[in-house]
């Protein structure tokens, strides 16, 4: 399964999506399981942007489901669209939407995509998107506040309120 850029050793995203829909023929986006689009053949779903929270709640029902339904795993969930079948096949890391065809036979279909998902896991890197986060320092965040309120207030932007502040401290 190609998947590596000898370059700069990142995990070729895109060409495994390619792959899927070389070799099964689906439109297919694979996200983490943060929700963040890491390659995608479906129009609405673009690389590098969020899952909707719908979907992610969606998916987040499953191990809600398992417990109901009493079995020990869900792999795939198979939603009926008026155009075609979408498929969520889940793993560990990494998730897998497909729009299938309403032609397809998704017995035939599920079995290749789940082994498609195992082997993605055992090639894929395990830290899949290093996101760095800020800080957020609250007094940083206040002081800006501060600054940009005081020069909107001298260019007279606000004056009523430079008015009310001089009538105010005279009192």
């Amino acid at each position: 399964m190609p998947g590596k850029t000898e370059t700069r050793n990142e995990f070729d995203w895109d060409g495994v999506v390619t792959q899927i829909h070389d070799i099964i023929g689906s439109n297919t986006a694979i996200f983490n399981k943060y929700g963040i689009i890491l390659a995608s053949k479906i129009a609405q779903f673009q690389k590098g942007s969020l899952i909707s929270p719908t979907i992610l709640d969606f998916i987040d029902r499953k191990q809600t489901l398992i417990k109901e339904l009493q079995v020990e795993y869900i792999d795939c969930m198979v939603l009926e669209g008026d155009k075609e079948n979408i498929v969520f096949t889940f793993g560990e890391n990494y998730n897998l939407m497909s729009n299938i065809p309403k032609n397809v036979d998704l017995a035939k279909y599920m079995p290749s995509i789940t082994s498609f998902l195992r082997t993605l896991h055992k090639t894929a890197p395990n830290n899949d998107y290093q996101t760095s986060f800020k800080l957020l320092s609250l007094e940083d965040e206040f002081e800006e506040m501060k600054n940009s309120t005081e020069e909107q207030v001298g260019k007279e932007r606000f004056p009523i309120f430079k008015h009310l502040i001089k009538y105010l401290t005279k009192k």
